[in-house]
């Protein structure tokens, strides 16, 4: 049943006497030394939570900036127009996580969020630093194996990341075997996951 003006009105100024009933109770306490320094650090606290955020965000941008990516195909995205039909592979790279879905299609800039403004703006500034491994693969099943060829290899170049990330996708592919794709976490159903080579 919808409310009515004076319903609302009524729990509007509820709410309103609570916040002023709070807020003299805060006042009160905060008299008290070891509250008024809890209080302090609990608001330092959250703001250097959100320092801590805000750099991390400058991490991964700055990562992807320098980055020289390794791509894999991520997707065949169909655009259309009024004459033809294009088919645009879309690209993500395994190092740094670059998604390049948002600087192929047809979407206004200004309808993309601001992450996806920020990976538009890297991938037109660093597109042409790096190599295309020439597979289609998910994102999330290429970030497994790299992360586990990272794991045992850390200081691996990439000419020899890429030989061993198809090396690695090609065992996947050729032993139809659960067990591989526990080992890289993703449980079952990893033929979604998987397309051929193009």
């Amino acid at each position: 049943m919808a409310k009515n003006y004076e319903a609302i009105k009524s729990e509007y100024e509820n709410l309103t006497k609570k916040i002023i009933d709070y807020d003299s109770r805060i006042k009160q306490l905060l008299k008290i030394d070891e509250v008024k320094e809890y209080a302090t650090l609990m608001s330092e606290n959250t703001k250097l939570q959100q320092d801590l955020e805000n750099i991390l965000k400058e991490l991964k941008k700055q990562k992807m900036l320098e980055c020289e990516h390794v791509f894999i195909i991520g997707d065949i995205i169909h655009e259309e127009d009024c004459c033809r039909v294009d088919k645009v592979a879309t690209h993500y790279c395994i190092k740094c996580g670059l998604d390049t879905t948002y600087a192929i299609n047809n979407i206004p800039h200004s309808y993309l969020s601001k992450i996806q403004s920020s990976m538009y703006e890297i991938y037109r500034q660093t597109a042409k630093n790096g190599t295309i491994i020439e597979t289609i693969c998910s994102p999330i099943l290429a970030q497994k194996i790299y992360e586990g060829i990272k794991k045992q290899n850390p200081n691996i170049s990439d000419e020899d990341l890429i030989k061993y990330f198809n090396a690695a996708l090609h065992n996947i592919e050729k032993n139809n075997h659960e067990k591989h794709v526990k080992h890289l976490g993703l449980i079952k159903h990893y033929n979604t996951y998987i397309s051929s080579k193009i």
